[in-house]
């Protein structure tokens, strides 16, 4: 798997408003702290998976909405 990052040196966001930017911070916290990834990263949507680990990781998510995205990243 290959993953961009917004929170690293060199990343981030442009165009969001505070209110946005703060809610990705409390939420990529809250998910590190719940799940201790290896990311950095777990809301944002820059990656790139082999095919067969997608497709072996698809079946399993239970999540809806964004968090989905959350659950993915820490299967894989």
């Amino acid at each position: 798997m290959v993953t961009g990052t917004r929170y690293l040196p060199g990343g981030g966001v442009y165009g969001w408003d505070l209110n946005r930017k703060l809610t990705s911070r409390v939420a990529n916290f809250l998910a590190a702290t719940m799940l201790a990834p290896t990311s950095s990263d777990l809301t944002g949507s820059f990656r790139l998976y082999k095919r067969e680990v997608i497709e072996k990781i698809i079946p399993q998510v239970k999540s809806r909405g964004y968090v989905f995205q959350m659950e993915i990243i820490t299967r894989a």
